[in-house]
């Protein structure tokens, strides 16, 4: 003899994993709502920084991936000149590349020495100054007037 069939529905899941979580505590009435709205997942307490983590990551890879044609698309309509173009996209190709043959294993020996968030913190104070670079672009709108001042070749 088998046992009966166990059943529920969606509204007694969403009910457990808010217990589960302790939502109710920590959220209001409509937080709650709104985070079973979007769907709540199993995880044991405390891992959700690695479901956050997961999600960070799968946006960065999708945006990332839309980077590149985006990027190249702008160079086109931007650099007429080809030979110009094919310099601009070797210079950023072997400038990336340089970046992560010495800065990946550097950032890394600083994450396995002393922790993930100084090898972040390193990570972010290396790219800073690109902030004031595009504070000058934006202040030229795009344009380099001590290059226009050259004469033509």
């Amino acid at each position: 003899m088998s046992a009966p069939a166990l059943e529920i529905n969606r509204s007694q899941a969403l009910a457990f994993r808010v217990r589960r979580h302790h939502l109710a505590e920590r959220l209001g009435p409509k937080q709650v709502e709104a985070a079973a709205t979007v769907g709540l997942q199993d995880t044991p307490p405390g891992t959700a920084g690695l479901a956050l983590a997961a999600v960070g990551y799968f946006a960065y890879r999708a945006t990332r991936s839309f980077a590149g044609p985006v990027y190249d698309t702008w160079l086109n309509q931007n650099i007429p000149d080809s030979s110009v173009r094919a310099t601009v996209i070797s210079i950023t190709n072997q400038s990336d590349a340089i970046g992560q043959t010495a800065g990946g294993p550097a950032l890394g020996l600083i994450g396995t020495v002393f922790s993930i968030r100084a090898a972040l913190v390193t990570g972010a104070l290396v790219l800073l100054p690109t902030i004031g670079l595009f504070g000058r672009a934006l202040a030229h709108h795009g344009k380099e007037p001590e290059l226009e001042e050259l004469p033509a070749s």
